[in-house]
């Protein structure tokens, strides 16, 4: 995974109001949900089960209003490399000299952004 797959997605989720009721207009038990589903052919949606063996409830998470929300665009979390403290690269490089971490894995190890 490079720092580039990560996006934040805060002006996307101030789009997504409807967390109450789902589409048959029933309060939505959070609490009590135990599976989760987002479906490729409804991204606007969020599917969920209360019990393994029931059906899925339906809650379309966009509002709902006579002006037409725009979809923002989404910007990347990180704009370069994220660096690590100065003790948690020491440790790497003392497993690396003890053989812990295999030398063919060195040359990430050495080249790491620390502080």
């Amino acid at each position: 995974m490079k720092g580039s797959d990560c996006f934040d997605f805060k002006d996307l989720s101030k789009c997504l109001t409807n967390f109450n009721t789902d589409y048959d207009g029933e309060k939505v038990k959070w609490m009590e949900a135990r599976l989760f589903q987002i479906r490729a052919d409804d991204p606007n949606a969020l599917y969920l089960k209360y019990a393994f063996d029931s059906g899925f409830v339906h809650v379309d998470l966009l509002r709902h209003s006579r002006r037409s929300t725009p979809n923002p665009d989404l910007v990347h979390l990180y704009t370069g490399p994220l660096s690590i403290s100065a003790a948690k690269y020491k440790d790497l490089q003392i497993l690396c000299t003890s053989g812990l971490i295999p030398s063919t894995c060195h040359h990430f190890y050495k080249s790491l952004k620390h502080e």
